[in-house]
């Protein structure tokens, strides 16, 4: 039995200004791994992790998915209380 994916994506996608950044992007973030994001400038990287945080919007997405429950508590209500891309006040 794998262990449950923190965070997830699949098939994210993102332009500016008709520039595509990210095409059909997924990451699977699992608890107990070192993940690294590596790319040379301009290959999107900050773009995806501010996708992944909620700061912006992807154009396309096929899935989102977080695996709350096998974070700590304090955590788990950080992720629940706001999905990613809803409006936050």
């Amino acid at each position: 039995m794998g262990v449950e994916a923190v965070l997830g994506a699949r098939s994210v996608s993102k332009a500016f200004f008709g520039n595509p950044v990210l095409r059909e992007v997924s990451v699977e973030l699992v608890p107990g791994r070192i993940h690294a994001l590596l790319g040379e400038n301009g290959a999107g990287k900050s773009t995806l992790i501010n996708l992944l945080s909620g700061t912006l919007r992807p154009d396309r997405v096929r899935s989102w998915s977080t695996g709350a429950q096998s974070l700590p508590s304090r955590h788990r209500r950080r992720m629940s209380s706001a999905s990613p891309w809803c409006s936050r006040s």
